[in-house]
């Protein structure tokens, strides 16, 4: 229930199990090789908040997106809006080899897209600064559908906190899922969050126009699961 996981500490939430996955040895190479271009190294010791225009050399609003799987979305993101830029947040080590794999390849480069390999919780905490995100991108997290595994999901209460204490007035939460019960929990929770107001009336919206139709949804779309889209603006 949503009052139990209002309780939980933001400290205990994990949206993965981190493994490395199968990785090509010529994925492997190239992510060593390059990842200095696209990749932000998680600093050790009591690490500083980013400073974005240095990271990115520019001004622009920036959006994160937490879970970027294989990495469809961030690229359709970052090339169909090249006066934003976007830090993905990722733990796959495949997702993260196959996006710099990708963006090696691309000419010219994107130079708003960078990425992160590191747990969401700690990145936000340590590396983002309050009020200085345009949005937050959540597409498809595991829905951990057994109810003795609901404890693990990503989108709790806590969790919703932080995204809004990192969250610029007037930016956006934006959030996916083929798996209607968690959805539903979802927009339930975002419904309690005084500091925020749906998008829309209801609350629940069609795919919006930065989001890609995700290998996750089409799973889905096969089974003939509801996908629900949430967006909610942090009022000013």
């Amino acid at each position: 229930m949503i009052c139990n996981m209002a309780k939980k500490s933001v400290r205990e939430i994990h949206s993965f199990v981190l493994r490395s996955g199968r990785v090509s040895d010529n994925r492997k190479q190239m992510l060593e090789e390059n990842r200095g271009g696209y990749c932000v190294e998680f600093p050790e010791g009591k690490p500083g908040f980013l400073s974005f225009e240095e990271l990115f050399g520019n001004s622009n609003p920036v959006t994160v997106e937490i879970g970027f799987g294989m990495g469809d979305s961030p690229l359709f993101y970052a090339q169909k809006y090249p006066d934003r830029n976007l830090l993905g947040i990722e733990v796959h080590y495949p997702g993260v080899a196959r996006m710099v794999s990708i963006l090696n390849k691309m000419e010219p480069p994107l130079t708003n897209l960078k990425m992160i390999r590191h747990d969401a919780v700690e990145v936000l905490e340590k590396l983002i600064a309050p009020d200085s995100i345009q949005a937050f991108h959540i597409f498809f997290p595991d829905p951990w559908p057994k109810k003795r595994h609901h404890k693990r999901r990503l989108i709790q209460k806590s969790f919703v906190d932080l995204l809004i204490s990192r969250l610029a007035p007037g930016g956006s939460i934006c959030t996916a899922t083929d798996w209607e019960e968690y959805g539903l929990e979802m927009h339930e929770i975002f419904e309690s969050c005084k500091e925020l107001v749906s998008m829309v009336e209801g609350g629940f919206c069609d795919r919006p126009e930065f989001r890609p139709v995700t290998r996750f949804e089409e799973k889905g779309l096969k089974k003939d699961h509801r996908i629900i889209n949430l967006i909610y603006i942090k009022q000013e």
